[in-house]
């Protein structure tokens, strides 16, 4: 199990119009999310000789309120993300480079309610709920730099139902006996998704430090 303490920026554009196409100025905002209501994450692994799998689980619940001139900006974001992935590859002597092929399955539940201030306010919702999957690809390369201590940096990217994805992390491991590692680290994911009707284009940033704790069986 692990804990990622994730600032999120969700960056997205919204058409003021009556729709795509329809010659309405577009409202374009930023850091509409930075309040984290919960967070749950765990991975798991399995390996033997130069052949192994892995499988990782994110839920997200992050909302905000801004206000941005004239404009006051609800937004909720529910965020489920399952990783999947053949790791090819041995690591020798606690140091080594791998391989990750799989799959990553994202499900964005996306609520953006705008409203003008003063009497004359309206208000204009938008929502996004998709789940999209991803072919991925990445690597990972390991390096136990001294007795009990090891440092992992990893990257990859995805494409399929999301325009592009990419995430990269590096953590440094702790070895605190023979079946358990404390890790700490940062992880970066930047999530881009094109609507197909054009009302609403979020890009979706996660980052931020994490920590937690590996056993092994």
């Amino acid at each position: 199990p692990y804990g990622w303490a994730i600032s999120a920026d969700l960056e997205t554009s919204i058409d003021s119009g009556n729709g795509a196409g329809s010659g309405g100025a577009r409202l374009d905002f930023s850091d509409l999310l930075d309040k984290l209501d919960f967070a749950a994450q765990l991975h798991f692994e399995g390996q033997r000789d130069r052949f192994g799998f892995m499988l990782d689980v994110t839920n997200l619940q992050l909302s905000d309120r801004i206000r941005k001139g004239p404009l006051e900006i609800d937004t909720d974001s529910s965020t489920t993300m399952l990783e999947a992935a053949v790791i090819l590859g041995a690591v020798e002597n606690g140091s080594g480079a791998q391989l990750l092929l799989g799959a990553r399955s994202i499900k964005l539940d996306l609520e953006l309610e705008i409203e003008g201030l003063g009497p004359a306010g309206v208000v204009r919702e938008r929502s996004a709920d998709v789940t999209l999957t991803d072919a991925m690809v990445g690597a990972r390369y390991r390096w136990a730099f001294a007795d009990h201590w090891n440092f992992v940096i990893r990257g990859d990217v995805a494409t399929g139902d999301t325009d592009f994805t990419w995430n990269a992390s590096a953590i440094v491991g702790r070895n605190l006996g023979e079946h358990s590692t404390l890790l700490a680290g940062y992880r970066y994911m930047v999530v881009e998704l094109d609507d197909e009707e054009d009302l609403i284009n979020p890009e979706l940033t996660l980052d931020g430090p994490l920590i937690g704790l590996m056993f092994r069986f």
